[in-house]
């Protein structure tokens, strides 16, 4: 599969996120309910929620280039995170194939595409 803005919002964040990151949901949480606001949301974005125990300024939540810095991707990737609980919450883990495919598309840049 293609590392695509596209197919990283598809295959990973519509799979995973929405029951908890939408409008409203989570206090300074991205909203990933729609591509377009999610993309610049994460995009060189510090982490910013405020609830106790969370990531607020522990970093960015995608940094392009580099998948081993990019906070999302260490929430979906580490049973233990460098800040708050791995996501998702539930007892479900991201599939290796798309957490393979959320750093191949940071490391080609995190594209718009």
């Amino acid at each position: 599969m293609d590392p695509t803005f596209k197919n990283v919002y598809l295959n990973v964040l519509v799979t995973a996120c929405p029951s908890c990151h939408m409008m409203g949901a989570v206090v300074g949480s991205v909203d990933v309910t729609s591509m377009e606001p999610a993309y610049t949301a994460m995009i060189d974005e510090v982490a910013t929620a405020m609830q106790p125990g969370q990531c607020m300024g522990k970093g960015k939540l995608i940094v392009p280039g580099d998948c081993e810095k990019s906070l999302l991707y260490n929430k979906l990737s580490q049973a233990t995170p460098v800040c708050g609980r791995r996501m998702p919450l539930s007892s479900m883990t991201t599939p290796q194939s798309s957490l393979d495919l959320l750093c191949a598309w940071i490391k080609a840049g995190a594209k718009n595409n």
